[in-house]
């Protein structure tokens, strides 16, 4: 993270539809993120905006996607925390579009 606010990032993870029988589809994201509250670390909610690249791939081609994604991460001790995140993965091509929404829980550390 440089000056506590601004940050970059990369990461590799699995999109599926949510249809009997599909195929999933491996993603590749770089990203880069900004961190509200900039300078404030000790407080116990903090948002952060993220967006970026991905690359989405299969064994019989590849697709190029990018992502926007909205994050808090609420800390429960000075270095352990909850990371609640909402991200779309949205792909299109000519006049098609097709998005990806998903939600993510994790535990974040710093």
């Amino acid at each position: 993270m440089f000056r506590d606010a601004f940050g970059v990032g990369a990461e590799m993870g699995y999109l599926n539809w949510m249809e009997e029988g599909s195929d999933g589809l491996g993603v590749l994201s770089v990203n880069s993120c900004y961190h509200f509250n900039e300078g404030t670390s000790a407080r116990r909610w903090r948002p952060f905006r993220s967006g970026g690249y991905t690359l989405g791939f299969d064994g019989d081609m590849s697709k190029n996607l990018f992502n926007v994604d909205g994050v808090v991460d609420f800390w429960l001790k000075p270095k352990v925390g909850l990371r609640v995140e909402f991200r779309d993965h949205i792909w299109t091509e000519g006049s098609d579009t097709a998005q990806f929404l998903g939600v993510r829980v994790g535990v974040t550390f710093r």
